[in-house]
């Protein structure tokens, strides 16, 4: 089971906070980002920002899967740390 480790951050105030992004290897990646305050630690990237971080890629029965109209879509997901304004 795949386990979230949260520690609190103050109100940003409505600026765009600094973030950064590390791999389970330690490959960093800075975005621009807007966090709200209800944040939980989901981020969608595009492919070719998201290859970068497979290396901590957790196993296909934990990838979170959302009903469309559709049908259901399955998102691959992976470990990785998010520094909110260096915190």
């Amino acid at each position: 089971m795949a386990i979230r480790k949260y520690a609190p951050v103050t109100c940003f105030k409505g600026d765009k906070p600094y973030v950064k992004l590390t791999s389970v290897n330690g490959d960093t990646l800075d975005i621009d980002l807007r966090v709200d305050t209800g944040f939980e630690g989901t981020i969608l990237l595009d492919s070719s920002t998201y290859s970068k971080f497979c290396v901590g890629e957790l196993p296909e029965s934990l990838w979170p899967r959302f009903k469309t109209l559709n049908g259901y879509l399955v998102m691959r997901a992976s470990k990785a740390m998010l520094n909110v304004f260096g915190r």
